[in-house]
């Protein structure tokens, strides 16, 4: 959403929830398209960090949300959501880590 600088995941592909690097894995695997060129479409690695950290900030903030009470306002609410949601470079580049290696098992999964 280009108003709210929101982005949201939906994920037709599975019935079930999947291990969590694997669906982003596949996420990426898909930039190629039908094409198959990843020399050209596969996106390069600061693009799967900034990926990855908006991703798991996004999901700290709705795990912080569900825990907090209605009874805070609105600007101490987002004042803590942002403090809790803080996502370090080492926790990115872990993680995005361990999407380059599901990118080998998605596409050994769909080969």
């Amino acid at each position: 959403n280009d108003a709210t600088k929101d982005m949201r995941l939906i994920d037709f592909e599975y019935t079930r929830l999947n291990y969590v690097y694997f669906d982003l894995a596949n996420h990426f695997n898909e930039y190629p398209g039908l094409d198959c060129d990843y020399d050209k479409y596969f996106p390069d690695r600061e693009h799967c960090e900034r990926f990855v950290r908006e991703y798991l900030t996004q999901g700290r903030k709705l795990a912080a949300l569900t825990a907090v009470t209605t009874s805070l306002n609105d600007e101490l609410t987002q004042t803590l959501l942002s403090s809790i949601a803080k996502v370090s470079d080492k926790e990115v580049q872990e993680a995005t880590d361990l999407v380059m290696f599901f990118t080998l098992v998605s596409n050994i999964t769909w080969a």
